[in-house]
């Protein structure tokens, strides 16, 4: 199965270091968009301490099923340049609509046929791309179950265990515990703030500032 390297431009020129894996036969190919977790992932799926693999996998047995894919290398992840801390979720949607965009224009693929595969934070911007382009297959592995704003507030509420910083957000915040136990229960000595409106920006949600230090009180 022919893999060949394609490089998608973002829309601030960032060169998107790819791999479009093609079935063997003539095409042009059904097509899916494969998107990847959190992270400075790079197009396999795979970050320096946590090597996934996940990419590779999924492009051989959709190839084997007669379907084309493209996986991308994140900003600052693999021959993708930029730096990856200074990426946020909106910069990562707006990267895999260009390479949506790109495959659109493809020689090799069907632009009647296009799909996405998204896992994790790559379902969420799946399911993003399929409202707002003309997708015909979306799949979400390990996506969201519940609210996104629960999830983003349960997690920054597990990032910030350990911070000496507490953090005020305009929207009335909820209390979580280092413990991970929910609102409404008891409170531990010390608590970590998350926020039920976590805006998907770059950066977080852009409201957000350090104030005081977290407080112990007495046992």
């Amino acid at each position: 199965m022919p893999n060949l390297d394609l490089t998608v431009t973002a829309d601030d020129g960032t060169p998107l270091a790819g791999t479009l894996t093609v079935p063997t036969g003539p095409g042009p190919h059904p097509t899916v968009l494969l998107l990847h977790g959190s992270g400075p992932l790079d197009r396999d799926g795979n970050t320096r301490r946590l090597p996934l693999n996940l990419g590779p996998p999924l492009a051989d047995a959709l190839a084997a099923e007669g379907i084309a894919t493209l996986r991308y290398d994140r900003r600052g992840a693999g021959a993708t340049p930029r730096t990856w801390q200074a990426t946020g979720f909106t910069d990562n949607r707006c990267d895999a609509a260009a390479a949506l965009r790109a495959l659109t224009a493809h020689p090799a693929v069907r632009s009647d046929a296009l799909g996405v595969l998204g896992h994790s934070e790559g379902a969420l911007h799946a399911l993003s791309l399929a409202a707002d382009h003309d997708v015909r297959a979306v799949v979400l592995l390990a996506g969201y179950a519940g609210l996104g704003e629960d999830a983003c507030g349960g997690r920054l509420a597990r990032l910030s265990v350990g911070s000496p910083h507490r953090f005020a957000c305009s929207d009335v915040p909820w209390e979580r515990s280092a413990t991970g136990s929910s609102p409404g229960s008891p409170t531990p000595a010390r608590t970590w703030p998350a926020w039920r409106d976590f805006r998907s920006t770059p950066g977080g949600c852009g409201r957000c500032s350090p104030t005081t230090p977290a407080t112990t009180s007495s046992p």
